[in-house]
């Protein structure tokens, strides 16, 4: 997952890390990759769908530039939450990366 701040479709960090991670989980360049972008709960459903949309994009043309295969970019806005918790919620607004054929 890559993290972003409050109302920002850029991400808290983007480096070596996420590339090395995405390796250890088996997925190359040639891995098809489904992006999907979420928000927390704060601000409208309109702005939080477009935010997720943004963020996913935006991680989606980081790993394009990387050489990866991305085929679909999702938003999914303020669903799916990872924590309910409200001194967590920043854990909501991410992007998640998968491979296609393991969803």
């Amino acid at each position: 997952m890559i993290h972003f701040p409050l109302g920002s479709a850029t991400p808290l960090d983007f480096g070596r890390e996420v590339i090395t991670a995405l390796k250890a989980c088996g997925i190359s360049a040639a891995t098809q990759l489904v992006v999907t972008g979420y928000t927390c709960d704060l601000g409208p459903d309109e702005f939080n769908l477009d935010l997720a949309r943004r963020r996913a994009e935006r991680v989606a043309a980081l790993l394009a530039g990387q050489g990866y295969h991305l085929v679909e970019i999702e938003a999914a806005g303020a669903t799916g939450f990872a924590t309910y918790d409200p001194a967590l919620r920043h854990l909501n607004r991410r992007v998640e990366i998968q491979d296609r054929e393991l969803r």
